[in-house]
Order: C-alpha cells, then structure tokens, then sequence
C-alpha cells in the first residue's frame, strides 16, 4: 500500500481519521507547546535575536507577516525550523539589519515577539539542539505506555495539503500544472518565473516535502520485514516495531545520492518506479538556487521522558518530552496512542 502513487493515497485520508478518532489532539493550541532549545552566543553583529511565540500560525506566515510590517524582505529572517500550527510554539529567530525598537513593539493578533539581544551569525537549521513537548492527548479509555524511540517518519505538517504534489511537480519539471495547481497568475508563459516569485524557501520547502515523503515510503517499506505494526495516516502508512534494531542512515533522495546501504537502495529503486520519477528528475536546471546538498536521516530517534500522567477521571494524559531536531512529536503519539500495539 505505501508503494501507491500520491493521488491513490488519497484515498486512505478517511482510514486515517477513523485511526485518529480513538483520541485527540490539538483540541485547543494550548493542548500542544513546542519550546525550542536553542544556544545563542551574543555579539555585537548586524543580526537580531528575538524570541517568536505563536499561536495558530505556520512559521512562514509568520516570518512574511512580520517581513511585510516591518517592510523589509523576508529573506532577512533566519530561523531553525519550521513549527506546527495548530499549537503555541516558542522559536528563536534572527532579523538582519532590522530596528530592534520596532520589531519588539510589533502587533500582530497571536503573535509575541521579544528581542533578546544581538549576534554576528543568522540562526539557521544547524543551531537547533531539539525541541521540549508539552501535550495532552484526550478521550482515553486507558493509560498509554510510554515509548522510548520512535521510527524517525516525517509527519503531516510537513507535507501540508499540497506540498508534496508541488514537489513532485517541481521534480517532474511540471512548471505550468504547478503554477496552475497553486493558482498563481502567470504571465507571458513565465512558468519557472511565477514559481521563483513565491521564494526560494517555500520552492525548497515543496521539493523537500517530496522527498520526505518518497524517505516514509522507504522506511515503511524496509521496516516491514521485521516484527511490526501498522498505523495509517493521510499520506498511507506507518510501520512501528516495538523493538529497536540496530540504527542506520538512510539518506533522502537527491539526483547525486551515493547509497551505501544496497538494500536501501533497492527500496528506493521501486518507489522511485512506482512514482515514475528517475534519481536524476532531482537536478532541476531550471531552478538550480533551490538544489541542496544531500542529507541523511537516523531511522530512530530516542525519546528524553520528563512527565508522563494519566488523569483518568478527565480520560486525558499528560506528557512533557524532549526529542533531537527534526523529529515530530506527532509521530510519538501516533506509536505510542495506537491500539495497535
């Protein structure tokens, strides 16, 4: 099943939902705090630090809310991650060459900004240690164990509603069904130019979420053949061992990925089959700017426990964790909330 192409996923978004109904999450923002940790070393630089604290906002609506306040480019915003939406989240941000006295009296409804000081360096992906979670998951019939790694999947906010189709379009060098899918007014038949407009960072961020979603399908598909269970999300599935094996690498796919793992690349070799798309659809000439270099992505995550709490008159259970960068607490939850198990 995970070896379906995007638009017959599609399909299984109302599986999801019935898997998800068994609890819930995210039933008011302050159900689900993200706080980054983050070190910052001060100097008297041209960037800003500020810390940004948001409630139903996507971190890059944010940063161009507050680009367009301040009236400068959004590409003087450095951050190191993007967080979710539906929550309160705490990230530290840097603005080069900005008025620190307007950017800390900035109004905007659900955001707070507070300028902590200045730096020589932007913050960028590299400076995150992690992220801590406070979150009530609610409607338990039981208390819920405790997990203690996690299979390191990309979730569903980062794939959003239409990312990965972009993605693929991008990859495809689909430029005018892209335009088109996004509604962008397109003139002169500027395709690739009507993309560029909308910022190297989000073009990055669809071609990224393709690849992150082609690195679930791998992982699925690798973890199948050891003792497993299966959680569906809106995007297929999700395979979850309750034993850990031994941690690997597995890299996400780019059109120079060298693999070192033949079994990894075999999987990769039949989804890439299965999408219609060759290893080298990832060099797109046409916009090159939004190319990065290849990465690589521990297959487990171990979780740092602070609170696990279980209030059974309210059916709601409280947990309080740290996990590395680039892990998703929601994923945490779907292994560790599943019936499944």
């Amino acid at each position: 099943m995970y070896l379906l192409s995007f638009s017959i996923l599609k399909r299984f978004i109302l599986i999801s939902y019935l898997v998800f109904s068994m609890y819930k999450i995210k039933v008011k923002p302050e159900d689900f705090v993200v706080r980054e940790v983050l070190k910052l070393d001060f100097y008297n630089g041209k960037y800003v630090y500020f810390l940004l604290k948001k409630r139903n906002w996507t971190t890059l609506d944010a940063v161009e809310k507050i680009a367009e306040k301040l009236k400068i480019s959004r590409k003087n915003f450095g951050y190191a991650g993007n967080k979710d939406k539906k929550a309160i989240t705490e990230q530290i941000m840097s603005a080069f060459n900005v008025n620190e006295e307007k950017l800390d009296n900035l109004k905007i409804k659900d955001l707070e900004i507070g300028v902590l000081g200045k730096g020589s360096k932007p913050i960028s992906l590299g400076d995150l240690d992690g992220n801590e979670f406070e979150i009530v998951v609610r409607d338990l019939d039981k208390e819920y164990e405790k997990v203690n790694f996690i299979e390191n999947y990309f979730d569903e906010q980062r794939f959003g509603n239409e990312n990965i189709i972009i993605g693929k379009f991008v990859v495809q060098k689909k430029f005018k069904e892209a335009c088109e899918y996004l509604g962008l007014k397109v003139e002169r038949n500027d395709f690739v130019g009507t993309l560029r407009s909308l910022g190297i960072r989000r073009l990055q961020f669809y071609l990224h979420s393709y690849q992150s979603y082609l690195w679930n399908l791998v992982v699925a598909e690798y973890l199948k053949r050891y003792n497993h269970f299966v959680v569906n999300y809106k995007h297929g599935e999700l395979v979850f061992l309750e034993k850990k094996i031994n941690n690997l690498k597995i890299p996400l796919i780019n059109f120079n990925t060298m693999f070192n793992n033949k079994e990894i690349k075999n999987i990769y070799s039949k989804v890439l089959e299965m999408e219609g798309i060759k290893q080298e659809d990832f060099l797109i000439k046409q916009i090159p700017e939004i190319l990065t270099e290849g990465a690589e992505r521990d297959l487990f995550i171990d979780v740092r426990w602070y609170l696990n709490e279980f209030f059974e008159n309210e059916k709601i259970q409280k947990i309080n964790f740290f996990l590395p960068k680039g892990a998703y607490a929601t994923i945490l939850i779907k292994k560790m909330f599943s019936n499944c198990r």
